[in-house]
């Protein structure tokens, strides 16, 4: 990824950052020229428009712009992080992806490349490598996954500033003089696992938490529950802001200059029989990575939301199949459940399906068109939806619109972007199958109420339609409107007048 050339960019622009650090100019002078964005690639929109930003599809009759959740900020590109090249060099993070399931390692990914992003580091991806349950493919090579085939990081990488990734394959050609490989996890990772505490990157280097740090010292938090329907301005102080996000956990790791100057930095993760040293990122980033800058906590909840999605061809074929179904049923919009099944270990989920019906009767019409997505193997199972609703679709009815086009591990990820699109979505506590799905829909509705509900346990049936606060520990059961509310305060959006 022409590394001299990078290298000598991000080396101006620490320089650079620190300067503008200390005076208050804007970053914005700094933005990526245009000439530096690759445009060989076929889904650059329109001119001035970054292509992370559209959405083409080739393989389908139109590129399906309704399917488009993210924003195009153009001044989001040019931001950096004060640390970056902090001491003077280029400086890492490695990573073990999570060894559970699909949702659990886009969840420990993101967390990890936020903090890469917040703390100026060039994010290394591992090696090509099969992940769980994404095996099913007929070719064994469509059997082995890196992150680059679910997301668009070489793009990302072109048309940001602030933000590097690189194959774990490019990072070993450089022969970093640190002896990562035998150095103990970050201390940050067993100091303040996401389950107890908070990773906290300061405004700049150099200084102390302006607003934090004789606070983090204070045990009168407010319990979590003080902030349900009473959500913290995204714009307040690092104070306010952290109680919230602290959600009773007790420890929190700070980004301070000894950690910043280390050349590398590695997340290690316990999983599946494996006697690794660091313990399993299972959290979402909003709820680990705390930003004493407002700003900067909401640019990171943007690029998440903005440039951290699946790739194109997974949202023209969801587009694909919602059009048929519309066309089937002209003026009438579906409803979609997630209905969690398999391996799951949660016992109080495991309800058959009249008892599912019976925990919805108050949210559905017998009229109504339903799209379910599920890893039931069993189709009779689903004999009672059948029987009680007008239309009842499953991802193998459209087989004929994808099969053959997309590599059948895509198959959950493309179920996720069709639930995540009916009127009303019913999932299951617990899943982050259901919990992203819910994310995406936050993103197109930008609310706190986004109809979605819970058909397992029936206790949090309603609670995905007001304003939660993160819980802490636990906070990977669902999703929280903290990654959506707001996030946009202060953007600088694209003028097509311009």
């Amino acid at each position: 990824m022409r590394r001299s050339r990078r290298n000598l960019i991000y080396l101006g622009l620490a320089l650079a950052t620190l300067f503008l650090t200390l005076t208050g100019i804007s970053l914005s002078l700094f933005a990526k020229p245009s000439s530096t964005i690759r445009n060989d690639l076929s889904y650059i929109a329109r001119k001035g428009h970054h292509h992370l930003a559209a959405l083409q599809c080739p393989n389908s009759n139109h590129d399906h712009p309704e399917m488009v959740y993210w924003k195009d900020i153009p001044s989001d590109n040019s931001r950096i992080s004060p640390f970056t090249w902090y001491g003077g060099h280029e400086t890492y993070i490695t990573f073990d992806s999570d060894m559970g399931g699909w949702n659990n390692i886009r969840m420990a990914m993101e967390s990890i490349l936020v903090v890469a992003i917040g703390t100026g580091r060039t994010l290394v991806l591992p090696p090509k490598k099969r992940m769980y349950l994404l095996d099913k493919g007929e070719n064994e090579a469509d059997n082995y996954h890196e992150y680059s085939d679910f997301f668009l990081f070489h793009s990302i990488v072109r048309e940001f500033v602030g933000v590097n990734v690189i194959t774990y394959e490019e990072f070993q050609q450089r022969k970093i003089d640190e002896d990562w490989e035998e150095a103990d996890a970050v201390p940050f990772v067993t100091a303040a696992p996401p389950a107890e505490g908070v990773f906290i990157i300061p405004k700049a280097p150099g200084g102390k938490l302006e607003d934090l740090d004789y606070f983090l010292k204070q045990e009168n938090f407010p319990p979590r529950t003080f902030f349900d329907n009473n959500p913290t301005d995204v714009l307040a102080n690092a104070k306010e802001r952290y109680q919230e996000i602290r959600a009773g956990r007790s420890a929190q790791f700070v980004y301070e200059n000894k950690i910043a100057r280390k050349r590398v930095l590695h997340f290690g993760q316990s999983g599946r029989g494996e006697k690794k040293k660091g313990v399993r990122m299972l959290t979402h980033s909003y709820n680990y990575v705390f930003f004493e800058d407002p700003q900067a906590d909401l640019w990171s909840k943007r690029f998440v939301r903005d440039h951290l999605r699946y790739v194109d061809e997974i949202f023209c074929f969801a587009g694909d199949i919602i059009d048929e179904i519309n066309e089937k049923y002209p003026g009438s919009l579906y409803n979609s459940f997630h209905i969690r099944r398999g391996d799951f270990q949660y016992k109080e989920t495991r309800i058959d399906a009249d008892e599912i019906i019976r925990n919805t009767a108050d949210i559905l019409n017998e009229t109504d068109i339903i799209y379910i997505s599920s890893d039931e193997k069993d189709k009779h199972f689903f004999d009672p939806f059948r029987q009680k609703f007008h239309r009842v679709y499953f991802l193998e009815d459209f087989k004929h619109i994808f099969e053959g086009k997309i590599n059948t591990n895509y198959y959950g990820m493309l179920d996720q972007v069709i639930a995540s699109r009916g009127e009303r979505f019913i999932g299951v506590y617990y899943s982050t199958f259901t919990g992203y799905i819910n994310r995406m829909r936050g993103y197109s509705r930008g609310q706190n109420n986004i109809n979605s509900y819970f058909y397992a346990p029936l206790k949090f049936k309603d609670e995905m339609n007001s304003y939660k606060s993160v819980n802490g520990g636990g906070s990977w059961m669902r999703e929280f409107p903290i990654a959506w509310r707001d996030i946009d305060t202060g953007a600088v959006f694209f003028d097509d007048d311009n």
